[in-house]
């Protein structure tokens, strides 16, 4: 059988339930059976299962706000950032070319991912999508006196199972794990002062 009904009765104490499942059936485009949904059907009765992990990565993909540097898993499994993610060096229309910005990545049970900015003399030269197992320095220097030479924004990171945080759950090796995203806005580089020191750091901005 192709189609899902959306159930029609529910008891009383899993109707909150009952409608998230017939939301899930009803979506446009419609969710269909193979998409974490598992169908056994008798002569009286039908039975539906929901594999949470595959139903999160569905709506975290088709349904979900969507916003700058968001993090979404893949049908492959992997995760990826929305294209519409803009660092801009300047006040202007024009942003910075960010590496690795929508190149695919897997998540583990300890995935950090940041953006990496290369600075030279209080000038963003690069700009990288980086992941790792922790976070690095927020701000790099080097010398005496200090010189900048880097600085870094967290996008997001995996941490264990946390529904209601933003972001979204996602399984892996059958254990649930939850990526809670940070970062949800384009980004402006701006001059700061940092104990006395000249430093250059990227912040929210609408972008343009």
């Amino acid at each position: 059988m192709n189609k899902i009904e959306k159930l029609s009765t529910v008891p009383a104490a899993f109707s909150t339930i009952g409608e998230k499942v017939n939301e899930l059936i009803g979506a446009n485009p419609p969710l269909k059976a193979g998409a974490g949904i598992t169908i056994t059907d008798s002569d009286d009765s039908r039975l539906i299962a929901l594999d949470t992990g595959v139903i999160s990565s569905y709506f975290n993909n088709n349904f979900r706000f969507r916003h700058p540097f968001q993090v979404y898993l893949t049908t492959s499994g992997n995760a990826n950032i929305l294209t519409e993610s803009r660092a801009y060096t300047s006040l202007g229309t024009s942003s910075t070319s960010i590496t690795n910005l929508t190149t695919a990545f897997s998540l583990a049970s300890n995935t950090y991912v940041w953006l990496q900015f290369t600075v030279s003399s209080l000038a963003v030269t690069a700009i990288s999508r980086q992941t790792g197992t922790a976070w690095p320095s927020l701000v790099v220097t080097s010398g005496s006196p200090a010189v900048q030479t880097q600085f870094n924004v967290p996008i997001g990171k995996v941490t264990s199972s946390k529904p209601t945080a933003p972001g979204f759950e996602f399984k892996k090796s059958g254990t649930s794990y939850h990526f809670e995203q940070l970062l949800f806005s384009h980004l402006l580089v701006e001059n700061r002062y940092n104990n006395l020191t000249a430093q250059i750091y990227a912040f929210p901005w609408s972008g343009a």
